[in-house]
């Protein structure tokens, strides 16, 4: 002892071998005490790597938030008109009364012609491509499958399409596969044109349903929205409703125009309506992810100085004991 008091610099580096010794058994004893049974606490460079995280996380919600008020602002732009167009083409479908016996008959005249009267029900539900939107989709879905249940037969003769691959999937994992016609796959990625829209409307049509439902998002404002479940007349009630008595047509095929016309304006609208609903949505969300994110930030920064300030007094503790042991 005499010799170490001596030569400092062997005293020193005596010590720091001795608080080598030591830190184990005494950080080992202070995680004992400080956390419960089964609890370890994480590192400080741990807390760094999840701090770092967490704020990257926080910039891509807000870029994405951005990315969807921008978008949305263009799609409030075209549903307006859109929705217009189609609410003044339904006036004209409303009110019909069909005829019955006048429907039955020419149901039979189209069966006998070798026509699909007894079609399916084609039920169309309007989704998207992309997520983090909410439960746009899961919505759309499971109104799709009740008014599927509604229909005649309850729903045993039903065809799904649906106008996004998210609607499929989800409809294939609900056990609907087997009910599957077709998706229409990035239709979406872009505003498409009533163009677009009546060549989907034109291949849906020439399976000749029994009955068109279509189901979507209808757009309220930024914080709301409604589902909505159309059902579009066929052809057959178009023929037999009693509203066209007083009105000579120049050409037998006009109801067939208007049906395949008036679907086509409801999908495209239903389609602009729903993208509108899609992207307040995603803003919305990711509003929110982007607070949580900060929070979370603010949570682990302040734990991040907790167990510094923890390690730096086990260090400090850990030197005074080295020290006393040395001075024994």
């Amino acid at each position: 002892y005499q010799r170490r008091v001596r030569e400092p610099n062997k005293q020193n580096s005596l010590m720091l071998k001795s608080v080598r010794v030591f830190r184990p058994a005494l950080s080992g004893f202070a995680a004992r005490e400080a956390a419960p049974a089964g609890v370890r606490f994480a590192s400080i460079h741990e807390f760094k790597r999840r701090i770092q995280v967490v704020e990257s996380v926080e910039k891509i919600t807000s870029s994405m938030k951005m990315v969807a008020a921008a978008k949305l602002k263009i799609a409030q732009q075209r549903v307006e008109p859109a929705v217009a167009f189609n609410d003044c083409n339904a006036k004209v479908l409303n009110n019909l009364n069909i005829d019955a016996a006048e429907a039955a008959v020419l149901e039979a005249d189209d069966a006998a012609a070798g026509g699909s009267g007894k079609g399916k029900h084609l039920v169309v539900v309007i989704t998207t491509d992309r997520g983090l939107c909410g439960a746009v989709t899961a919505n759309a879905v499971r109104r799709s499958i009740e008014e599927a249940g509604k229909l005649p037969g309850g729903g045993k003769d039903v065809e799904f399409c649906s106008v996004g691959t998210k609607g499929g999937d989800s409809l294939n994992g609900q056990g609907q596969a087997e009910k599957m016609g077709f998706v229409v796959a990035e239709l979406g990625a872009k505003p498409p044109s009533f163009t677009e829209v009546a060549y989907v409307a034109d291949t849906l049509l020439a399976a000749k349903p029994q009955s068109i439902t279509l189901v979507y998002n209808h757009f309220v404002n930024l914080l709301s929205n409604e589902m909505r479940a159309d059902t579009q007349p066929s052809l057959i009630d178009l023929r037999a409703a009693l509203k066209w008595q007083e009105t000579e047509f120049d050409d037998e095929d006009c109801f067939q125009s208007l049906s395949e016309f008036s679907f086509a304006s409801a999908l495209w609208a239903g389609i602009m309506d729903n993208a509108t609903v899609e992207q307040a949505v995603r803003m919305t969300a990711m509003d929110g992810a982007s607070s949580n994110a900060g929070e979370l930030v603010k949570d682990l920064t302040l734990l991040f100085n907790k167990t510094r300030q923890a390690v730096i007094t086990t260090e400090l503790s850990e030197i005074v004991s080295g020290a006393a042991a040395i001075a024994e």
